[in-house]
């Protein structure tokens, strides 16, 4: 039995359930009676990562997964990674197959045939928050070599342990996790890293042209939609900083990007906001997208999947962190990104954030953001 690690809970009842979990082991470790035992890695030849995956969740990872080859050179990866966070992955060497549906809650769900006839020989577990999905699935399809976090419960499904340095920024939790499975040092850079095709250049090129973005002036775009529960509070700061910076800067051009289903809150956001920014109709493939921000002299955003795409891109990013998260973990990982909310608390409720929020000086933001548009 393993004690959880009680700091790294917001909640104490999770933290009451993980200990519970642990109570609980020998009663998990015959759910492991069928189970071979696990292998040396030297024995592996196909591995499973398993994990959150949203865009920015599998962007955190990718400087992590192309190193995989070097790191199990006789080991081929797969990993789930359903939708736009799957099309992430197009190129990256570290990765065979790209597993494109969630994770199977159960036998018998979409996918769990499929993964189980891999018969694969390991798993990585790469969250470091909710990973108990991930773990039982591993168990569910009898892979005998469970690598992961377990500081927050369920250690006994593990075979081997990921220590948690915490906090730590969520992409150092995910180098970590290589790094242990493999037995090296995370000693590599967190930046994230795609693999744009000839294909993506082309559309964000065309793109450019359609909006007469040639280049001759410079280009902010501003993503201020998150699926983070407060991000709304967020967005409409983030527009007032656009908003005074388009009045400041009328020969900046700018444009406001988000999602399909999102287009029509930034329509209405455009127009509450009277501003000057292109609101593209249909969204961009997310590697053409990550092309267009190359193209860009800076991005302004929330902590969302655009930040971490514009960083692989080494993009000059101002970002407005998410305030309800540790600030070690969701601030500044990379040099080119600024963090709007720096040296403010973390974890916050509602009403904190509202109040850091209106406590921002929006004329300091934007002679910072056009300092970097402008240098002197």
């Amino acid at each position: 039995m393993r004690l959880p690690i009680f700091k790294t809970f917001r909640n104490p009842l999770k933290f009451g359930a993980a200990c519970l979990s642990e109570l609980a082991s020998p009663a998990l470790r015959w759910k492991l009676r069928n189970i071979p035992p696990p292998g040396a890695k030297a024995t592996w030849r196909k591995g499973l990562l398993i994990g959150a995956h949203h865009i920015g969740d599998v962007l955190y990872g990718s400087s992590s997964l192309a190193r995989l080859p070097a790191l199990f050179p006789d080991c081929a990866w797969d990993i789930i990674a359903p939708g736009a966070a799957g099309d992430i992955l197009l190129g990256n060497p570290g990765i065979r197959r790209v597993w494109d549906f969630p994770i199977p809650s159960r036998h018998g769900a979409a996918g769990f045939s499929e993964l189980a006839a891999e018969r694969y020989d390991v798993t990585l577990s790469y969250s470091s928050g909710m990973y108990v999905r991930p773990i039982r699935l591993a168990v569910d399809l009898g892979i005998p070599n469970r690598i992961g976090y377990s500081h927050k419960g369920f250690s006994a499904w593990f075979t081997q342990h990921v220590p948690i340095t915490y906090p730590s920024p969520y992409p150092a939790y995910f180098c970590q996790a290589v790094a242990c499975a493999a037995g090296v040092p995370p000693d590599w850079s967190l930046r994230p890293v795609v693999f744009p095709q000839e294909e993506h250049a082309a559309i964000a090129h065309e793109f450019r042209q359609s909006y007469q973005l040639t280049g001759q002036q410079p280009l902010m775009i501003c993503c201020p939609t998150s699926r983070q529960p407060q991000s709304r509070i967020s967005s409409r700061k983030l527009l007032e900083i656009l908003r005074l910076f388009e009045k400041e800067n009328p020969g900046v051009q700018t444009l406001l990007m988000g999602a399909a289903d999102e287009v029509p809150q930034l329509r209405e956001w455009k127009s509450e906001f009277q501003l000057q920014a292109h609101l593209p109709a249909h969204p961009l493939p997310v590697l053409a997208l990550a092309e267009l921000f190359r193209s860009a002299d800076l991005v302004l955003c929330l902590d969302s999947g655009p930040r971490h795409l514009a960083n692989s891109v080494h993009a000059a990013v101002f970002f407005l962190r998410n305030l309800a998260s540790n600030d070690t973990e969701t601030g500044s990982y990379v040099e080119t990104e600024v963090d709007l909310v720096k040296n403010q608390a973390s974890c916050c409720s509602v009403n904190q954030t509202v109040k850091i929020l209106n406590a921002i000086d929006i004329d300091r933001c934007v002679s910072r953001i056009s300092s970097t548009i402008f240098p002197k």
